[in-house]
């Protein structure tokens, strides 16, 4: 699903590379954890496979198609992307307006839609929180509606970026067993960039390890 080949990043006015020869492949069914130390380069990365920041050079491929020709609506429903702060991805009036986001503008059937959205937010424990605005919850319940949103368009790559922020356990594992269960069942793939050890043994099939970029 995801091909990367020879990935260099540098961002403006530096002089060294954030991200430096980066080459793997990630088929799909798996789940692949991205760790490091702080400044290591594992959110550059997961931006630069999100089509968020274009590579200096090297490539980044998801089935097949190279991502630096793409735009990033054509992305849409194919890669999503929960950042580490959730609030930059949130923007509607509640919750529920929130996770039917994308199959709204992905002009998805209203009866098909509404479906999908009552079996989301359920599955990540929101159902008594739809009408509430996302600004006014608490940073994990933010959180899991930022995923669920992401969720709502069930695309083929799933990226998480530290996803413990603001989680207490009992949530933080009912959000991984569900997007877990996804992967397996769809055939799809997640990927999340971490610093907790125990959630990487629990849930990751793979470690990419990054140390200065590489």
């Amino acid at each position: 699903l995801l091909n990367i080949q020879n990935l260099h990043f540098r961002y403006p006015n530096t002089d060294k590379d954030a991200v430096c020869d980066i080459s793997c492949e990630v088929p799909r069914g798996e789940v692949l954890a991205i760790m490091g130390a702080n400044g290591s380069g594992k959110t550059t990365l997961i931006h630069l496979i999100a089509g968020l920041l274009r590579p200096s050079s090297g490539e980044v491929r998801i089935d097949g198609k190279l991502c630096n020709r793409m735009k990033l609506h054509q992305l849409a429903g194919k890669v999503g992307i929960v950042f580490q702060d959730p609030d930059l991805l949130l923007q509607a009036a509640t919750v529920r307006d929130e996770v039917a986001f994308g199959p709204k503008n992905l002009k998805f059937l209203r009866k098909t839609a509404e479906e999908r959205v009552d079996r989301i937010l359920t599955r990540f424990d929101l159902q008594n929180l739809g009408s509430d605005a996302p600004y006014a919850l608490s940073r994990g319940q933010r959180q899991r509606t930022a995923v669920a949103a992401t969720f709502s368009l069930y695309p083929d790559l799933f990226l998480l970026d530290e996803p413990t922020t603001g989680q207490d356990a009992q949530h933080l594992y009912q959000l991984m067993d569900e997007l877990r269960n996804e992967i397996r069942h769809a055939h799809k793939t997640l990927i999340f960039a971490t610093h907790d050890a125990d959630l990487t043994l629990k849930y990751a099939d793979r470690i990419l390890l990054l140390h200065d970029g590489a």
